[in-house]
């Protein structure tokens, strides 16, 4: 009788470790609010069309779990279309398209783009398309605060800077900034190696307000993780 109780107490305990385990990595793999990822080469695109965000709402990217990738479009042009796709960097094993849709959450836009790395790299582009435009007064002291560290800098602070510095650069037209949401939804398959860069191809077609066609390539990288 005692080895009986011995032998179920045992199996309940490795039960209980195994369900205990279960229950953290879903806790480990939920997905979260899109962001710019640690293993992310670039999270902000400026462009002569416009700025362009790219966020992930996992972090890291795990394979054989489905992830969104947000692009943050900020244009005074129309955009047409966007084509996309991924390519393993050090191991190749085709082209995995992406398919962009407009999502109707205005939110994020305003809510995200202040992580650290977007805010690092949206200093310098407005830093240096400010110091080159002689027709503006440039406070170099407030421009020196907006750093990686900062706390203070919002995410309002980014969107009137922004703003300011696109209506510098295409000071010769009057056309509307248009702010767009689009998200992607994919996954990665396990037969890829257990740490692995990725690349996204990103192609934009554009509308400028006569009527004229523009295209913009881009592309910002990634690791994924096979667990």
């Amino acid at each position: 009788m005692f080895k009986i109780r011995a032998v179920h107490s045992s199996l309940v305990f490795i039960l209980c470790l195994c369900l205990g385990c279960e229950q953290s990595k879903e806790v480990k793999e939920k997905p979260i609010e899109p962001k710019c990822i640690s293993s992310q080469s670039d999270c902000f695109i400026k462009l002569a069309s416009g700025e362009f965000v790219v966020l992930f709402n996992r972090d890291p990217v795990i394979t054989e779990t489905p992830f969104d990738i947000s692009l943050i479009s900020h244009t005074q042009h129309t955009i047409k279309n966007i084509s996309a796709h991924m390519e393993g960097k050090n191991m190749f094993m085709g082209k995995v398209p992406l398919f962009f849709e407009v999502d109707s959450d205005d939110e994020l836009t305003t809510s995200v783009i202040d992580e650290p790395k977007v805010i690092a790299q949206t200093s310098k582009l407005l830093k240096s398309s400010l110091v080159e435009s002689s027709s503006v007064e440039i406070d170099l002291e407030e421009l020196n605060s907006y750093d990686a560290n900062a706390t203070e800098f919002s995410s309002t602070d980014f969107e009137a800077s922004a703003i300011e510095t696109s209506a510098i650069i295409t000071s010769d037209t009057k056309a509307p900034m248009k702010k767009t949401h689009y998200v992607a939804n994919t996954m990665l398959g396990s037969c890829s190696e257990e740490n692995m860069r990725w690349i996204i191809y990103f192609k934009v077609s554009l509308e400028n307000a006569q009527g004229e066609p523009l295209t913009e390539h881009f592309t910002v990288e990634f690791d994924s993780l096979r667990l």
